[in-house]
């Protein structure tokens, strides 16, 4: 299930509300309106895409037999926009292949200079191609974790421990449960992409 408040509050500070499919479902219940809505439209309740067909929203379907997750179209149509940045809520939670796929579309903003973030309560998930600075509080969590066969040259500085050119391997979890020691920490990678995720506010025990 979709954070309510979680997804109120970023759709009041977005330039533009997107809906994959079903995600139409959650913004109706919170009372808000997406500009477009794109997906194969198996999952949306025919009384929304009713309500939004008969309002000014923009309804793109695509074949059940298409190539593209509905989450990807989305992403797509967002990036295609130029923004600095696209937030991606209600993206996990459901199958497994689909939480895993959606983790890897925040790659696609590293190559168009877009920050893409995934959000869910107490939690930033995001990737990592050359150098991040990531805000946070003292005690938060951060966790990395290497994409494609893994990340060497791995700089961490602001953490609880430090690293100086490691290597993140696929299936060593080396950079599991990280520590915050400051306000602001730093990821440097010299070759492959980390996926991030950044727990705060005590969200992890």
């Amino acid at each position: 299930e979709v954070d309510r408040n979680l997804l109120v509050r970023e759709a009041a500070r977005a330039g533009i509300i997107i809906a994959a499919d079903g995600g139409a479902n959650h913004l109706h219940g919170a009372a808000l309106t997406p500009a477009v809505v794109l997906g194969d439209l198996d999952s949306i309740r025919p009384d929304v895409l009713d309500d939004l067909r008969a309002g000014s929203v923009e309804v793109m379907g695509f074949s059940e037999d298409k190539d593209f997750t509905d989450t990807e179209l989305a992403l797509e149509y967002a990036l295609n926009l130029n923004p600095e940045r696209v937030y991606l809520v209600g993206a996990l939670g459901g199958r497994p292949d689909h939480e895993l796929a959606n983790l890897q579309l925040l790659t696609r903003g590293l190559d168009r200079e877009t920050e893409v973030i995934l959000l869910a309560p107490g939690l930033r998930v995001f990737a990592i191609g050359k150098r991040a600075k990531i805000e946070g509080s003292p005690g938060d969590t951060l966790s990395l974790l290497p994409l494609s066969e893994g990340a060497s040259g791995v700089t961490l500085s602001g953490l609880k421990y430090p690293l100086k050119d490691g290597e993140f391997e696929l299936g060593r979890p080396l950079g599991i449960s990280n520590v915050f020691i400051d306000r602001v920490a730093t990821v440097e990678v010299k070759r492959g992409r980390l996926l991030a995720f950044h727990f705060s506010g005590g969200a992890v025990s």
